[in-house]
């Protein structure tokens, strides 16, 4: 059978100029494997309740013009989608009247996200290659995210997990069309059909995350010996505090680097929370405390609950790491996100209990003696760039 289909890469992205510059790097050492890149700027207003001024806006279009510049990558900014990663992705499949995002797509899909690494180029050349040639249709990355009587009824019925993440995810085109390409979280009323399920409705409404009833479409399209699972390393399980706490003997390198086999490594939710916060702090009117907004609110939710309040710091961590490790002349924005993550770090985290916790956290990387979390992570990004 013919191979010679070709691929396309869609990433949704909120453009963060830090984060979208990391992939870019991570980008360039599997770029061979990929025939056209469509990178698609949305939501960027998420945390700013002043939109963007055009000034902004130029300075975003110029930088991405300079640091994102390749053949195969086509770039579209629209400040008018709405918040959801996946009303994005919904409007990059299926363009909505007034919306010029037109597109003939190529046959094979892979669907990624800002804060995903690709690690092993190998693995990745053999699933495209898997769908070109029709061995599998989907090869996705399962996970749940969904109300529990779902995943309960889906384990009963023989399947283990009940979508896909909407990274590192790859679809045939012909497979995906036959959707209502709806890739938004999902709602069904008491007794309302659900996909995938036959006639079988429950007697309390559903809900699910991004990408999860389009995963049940799909399933109910594709049979199940053309449908391939497949792994990642998700950073976000990791960097609970509860998880920094390693085995006697053991280090936080035995914990890491074997999972360097995967095909991927996913911070997760570093798309989702916007870190764009960041760059844009100097909005007319707006200090870093009143732009991040909702954030804000989270931090404050949570400060008393360790994995929680943990799990947020590292988000800002990841993002301090990326930022050491550019220099200025690669990075003009530098000085500028090392200023706002210093004082957004003491603002919120400087008092918190995670500073109590006997291991050595991100910021304690001045320490000697002791192997820290920064260096490990750090080291992590650098061989992603690289490899």
């Amino acid at each position: 059978m013919s191979t010679n289909k070709k691929v396309t890469l869609i990433l949704p992205t909120p453009g963060d100029p830090l984060l979208l510059l990391s992939w870019y790097k991570n980008f360039l050492t599997y770029e061979h494997l990929i025939d056209e890149c469509l990178i698609y700027v949305n939501h960027i207003n998420r945390y700013l309740y002043t939109p963007l001024t055009d000034e902004h806006l130029k300075k975003l279009e110029t930088f991405y013009n300079e640091k994102i510049s390749h053949p195969k990558i086509k770039i579209t900014i629209d400040t008018s989608c709405p918040n959801e990663h996946g009303m994005a992705l919904s409007r990059v499949m299926k363009p909505q009247k007034g919306y010029s995002f037109d597109h003939c797509f190529n046959e094979v899909l892979l669907f990624m996200e800002d804060d995903n690494y690709i690690y092993n180029s190998n693995n990745l050349k053999t699933d495209l290659e898997q769908v070109k040639n029709e061995t599998y249709d989907l090869i996705g990355i399962p996970r749940h995210f969904c109300s529990g009587h779902l995943i309960d009824y889906m384990k009963k019925i023989g399947d283990e997990y009940v979508g896909f993440w909407p990274t590192s995810f790859i679809v045939s085109r012909k497979e995906l069309l036959k959707t209502d390409l709806n890739f938004d979280c999902s709602y069904w009323e008491a007794n309302e059909k659900i996909p995938y399920l036959g006639d079988h409705v429950f007697d309390k409404p559903t809900e699910a995350d991004t990408m999860v009833g389009l995963s049940l479409q799909l399933k109910e399209l594709i049979p199940k010996d053309k449908i391939k699972n497949t792994t990642m390393l998700d950073l976000s399980l990791i960097t609970d505090a509860g998880s920094f706490l390693c085995p006697p003997g053991k280090t936080i390198f035995d914990t890491l680097y074997p999972a360097i086999e995967h095909n991927s490594i996913h911070i997760g939710s570093m798309s989702f929370y916007s870190q764009i916060y960041l760059w844009a702090s100097d909005l007319p009117g707006k200090s870093l405390e009143n732009v991040t907004g909702d954030l804000d609110k989270h931090v404050a939710e949570c400060r008393e609950e360790i994995n929680n309040s943990f799990h947020k710091y590292c988000r800002i961590a990841f993002i301090e790491i990326i930022n050491d490790l550019f220099q200025e002349e690669d990075f003009s924005f530098k000085k500028h996100y090392h200023d706002n993550m210093v004082r957004y770090i003491q603002t919120h985290f400087f008092d918190s209990i995670i500073f109590n916790l006997p291991i050595p956290v991100v910021m304690s990387r001045g320490k000697t003696g002791n192997t820290t979390y920064y260096e490990t992570f750090k080291n992590i990004i650098v061989s992603a760039w690289l490899k």
